[in-house]
């Protein structure tokens, strides 16, 4: 399967096109010089880019599905399934015992830094049908990320003791950043610019991933 940009939406068949968050190839980060979000979506596609033929009814039927232009008539539909474990802090999770609360400890804030290098999703943002373009200029919402990052030096510390049986699974985060979000805006928008080199670069680099054999976990 050759990567080589956006998946036409003017099939002539009815399709579903479905995404694992954060699998390197299909969700690679829109601004790349979020060092984290690289290395987590490179680790991600270790991880996570060959469990889409294990997925479950269950998991599909839970896909959160995206928003698409105004007026869009196209035979596509776009669907993206939420991952709740960073790729990136995967390996500290494997360790036994202590990996868990380690990770989830860490995992919060962690998220909000890697979801840094996403773009908002909806209206006067991104949409699933239009190619979206790797751009080098973000402008951060400081409100939106600092808010989340306390929140998450919260959740982080609770998820651990939920982990380790000082607190009942009943306090066990059920917000952002400690689940992960489709659009947690943490960036302002400008809509959707058209394609640029970067975003041809960007494929380039999913052709090169796509010849690394993924990690079976």
């Amino acid at each position: 399967m050759p990567f080589t940009g956006a998946t036409p939406p003017n099939s002539p068949y009815p399709t579903s096109m479905y995404t694992i968050q954060y699998e390197g190839v299909a969700n690679a980060p829109q601004y790349p010089l979020h060092v984290l979000s690289d290395v987590n979506a490179v680790m991600g596609y270790f991880y996570l880019h060959d469990t889409y033929q294990h997925l479950t009814a269950a998991q599909v039927g839970g896909a959160l599905p995206l928003p698409t232009s105004p007026g869009y008539t196209g035979n596509t539909q776009y669907y993206m399934l939420l991952t709740q474990n960073l790729p990136l802090v995967q390996p500290i999770r494997d360790i036994p015992y202590l990996g868990p609360p380690l990770a989830d400890l860490i995992q919060p804030d962690l998220r909000v830094l890697v979801d840094l290098g996403y773009g908002n999703i909806g209206v006067g943002a991104d949409y699933a049908n239009v190619p979206t373009p790797a751009r080098l200029v973000q402008l951060i919402d400081p409100f939106s990320v600092g808010f989340n990052l306390a929140k998450g030096a919260v959740q982080g510390p609770q998820a651990a003791l939920v982990d380790i049986g000082l607190l009942p699974s009943s306090y066990l985060p059920d917000t952002y950043p400690y689940v992960p979000s489709l659009n947690p805006g943490l960036s302002v928008s400008f809509g959707q610019p058209s394609v640029t080199g970067l975003s041809v670069l960007s494929c380039t680099l999913g052709s090169i991933l796509h010849l690394i054999p993924p990690v079976n976990p």
